[in-house]
């Protein structure tokens, strides 16, 4: 039962628990003294010959014994007042000692894989909070560390692979056109083609776009998210063309969902709440799970302050360019668009480099 309430619930409980025994404890040690004192006082004590008294001790009477009552009244109420002050005392004191708690608890449910890299503030305190605190860091930065890890390796698995893929698909492509074989070698040649397909496919899930991160509005963000064809932006907040640049994307946006197309915001740079508040597309922040995604690229997309480029299947196909106009924007869309279609009729999936 007391599982099921909150750590601030139970301490007060049993403070109060411990606070009332106390109270019920000394109420009745109190009544057992007063009860003695009262039969003392029903003994008149001896007095010497020839003294005259200073007051006349009378026997204890019914008013006596209503007095007594008053007092194991009072007492009652007095416990009941105590243990009630006491109780609300207790619930506020605990609130207090738990809210470190409470703040650590809201850190750690901002963590996702996205922002690993963001340590969380160490208290001063020198407590168990403090040590806490430094234990989740270190975790996160070991989770960071096995992430990033995995990502090299499946990319670096995509670079080596594609290379022999890609020459076994063009000597396939050779016996296919030269169609001297057998029935059953042009068979063998179209199940291979398929398998090297489908192999392709893999290689091109490992090394391109993965599951990145979340959007800075704090919402998961996917690979399938960014579609087929999707314009890739990568924009320095700080640098003085970044409203220009990301209003054009915003003029020309519908022009390209209407043509099949996607935009991706990435943000470089801390300076972006204002600037990304209302965008209508997917942005995500610059963090090390894209960097290790578009490791190939890195040097044009850091060199830049605002640079952009076409994907299409995951893939960089056209130039990089520092600006945009939002009337162009509909055009290039369905252009990539149509250059998609044709590489899925062709069967040229995955052919071209990726990201990774």
């Amino acid at each position: 039962m007391l599982k099921k309430i909150t750590l601030r619930i139970r301490f007060t409980l049993t403070a109060s628990l411990f606070l009332l025994i106390s109270c019920v404890t000394l109420s009745l040690l109190s009544n057992m003294s007063a009860g003695v004192m009262m039969e003392a006082i029903a003994v008149a004590p001896a007095m010497e010959e020839d003294s005259v008294p200073m007051a006349t001790l009378e026997p204890a009477t019914d008013q006596n014994e209503q007095y007594y009552r008053v007092f194991q009244q009072k007492t009652v109420i007095a416990t009941a007042v105590i243990v009630l002050v006491g109780s609300i005392a207790t619930y506020f004191a605990a609130g207090y000692v738990l809210k470190p708690i409470r703040l650590l608890s809201s850190e750690v449910q901002k963590r996702n894989a996205g922002n690993l890299d963001e340590p969380i503030a160490i208290p001063q305190s020198a407590d168990e909070i403090r040590q806490l605190t430094l234990s989740f860091n270190q975790m996160m930065s070991d989770l960071q560390r096995s992430f990033l890890l995995q990502k090299e390796f499946s990319a670096n698995a995509a670079h080596e692979l594609r290379t022999p893929l890609t020459v076994m698909r063009a000597r396939l492509d050779v016996l296919a056109l030269e169609g001297n074989g057998s029935p059953e070698t042009q068979e063998l040649v179209g199940a291979l083609d398929q398998q090297l397909e489908r192999l392709s496919s893999l290689i091109m899930e490992a090394g391109a776009i993965g599951d990145f991160t979340t959007t800075l509005s704090g919402e998961a963000f996917t690979k399938e998210q960014m579609g087929d064809v999707a314009l890739f932006v990568f924009i320095d907040p700080s640098n003085p063309d970044a409203a220009a640049f990301y209003q054009a994307l915003v003029d020309g946006y519908e022009g390209v969902k209407e043509n099949g197309a996607e935009i991706l915001v990435c943000v470089k740079g801390e300076e972006s709440s204002d600037l990304f508040a209302d965008a209508p597309f997917p942005v995500i922040p610059y963090n090390d799970a894209v960097k290790a995604a578009t490791e190939n690229h890195r040097g044009m997309i850091e060199d830049l302050p605002n640079a952009a480029s076409w994907c299409v299947n995951g893939s960089f196909y056209s130039a990089w360019y520092s600006a945009a106009e939002a009337e162009d924007l509909a055009d290039s869309a369905a252009s990539f668009v149509g250059m998609q279609k044709e590489m899925a009729d062709g069967g040229e999936n995955g052919r071209m480099a990726v990201m990774g």
